[in-house]
């Protein structure tokens, strides 16, 4: 979406993951290039599944992004509340 105030412009990249493959290194190269140049970070996770080291890779490139970040959570009523609030 284009205004004269600014633009607003979805990428859909590759989620996060080991790259144990070439397509899997060529998808995580997308998916730091689609965040160059970015004011917004939207990252959306299913709370359904957890993965320890793909949720630790995803909080690390977090933390180096300098704009504002968003973290929606999908599935949130495929959880209990006591297990999705922590």
């Amino acid at each position: 979406m284009t205004q004269k105030r600014g633009q607003i412009v979805f990428i859909d990249t590759p989620g996060l993951h080991d790259p144990d493959s070439a397509l899997g290194r060529q998808m995580m190269h997308e998916v730091a290039a689609a965040v160059e140049g970015i004011d917004i970070l939207l990252l959306i996770v299913d709370a359904t599944h957890v993965s320890p080291h793909t949720d630790s890779m995803l909080i690390e490139k977090a933390k180096r992004f300098r704009g504002k970040q968003f973290l929606p959570l999908n599935k949130v009523d495929a959880v209990p509340k006591p297990k999705l609030l922590p």
